[in-house]
């Protein structure tokens, strides 16, 4: 519910759901890459960001009744390289 406001102004502002599926994976191999240089405020900080962006896409997609197979699809994958950015960090 926090997040409804955003994705309705994400729709509203016809930015695409693959977009803030690859912004959210994105901030994931930033917050590996601050965890694997040490600084765990940063990463935890941009994990944080990337999980908002990740619940954030498929609000979007459906907002704006663009949900597809080939959506969920580099969802699911862009989200098991960022859970990999962060293991690697």
């Amino acid at each position: 519910p926090m997040l409804l406001p955003l994705a309705k102004a994400l729709v509203r502002a016809k930015v695409a759901p693959s977009t803030v599926t690859i912004g959210a994976g994105l901030l994931g191999l930033a917050a590996g890459t601050a965890l694997g240089l040490g600084s765990l405020g940063w990463a935890a900080c941009l994990a944080a960001v990337s999980g908002a962006a990740d619940a954030l896409d498929g609000m979007v997609a459906r907002g704006a009744g663009r949900v597809s197979e080939t959506g969920a699809l580099l969802d699911s994958i862009l989200d098991r390289y960022a859970d990999f950015f962060l293991f690697a960090g």
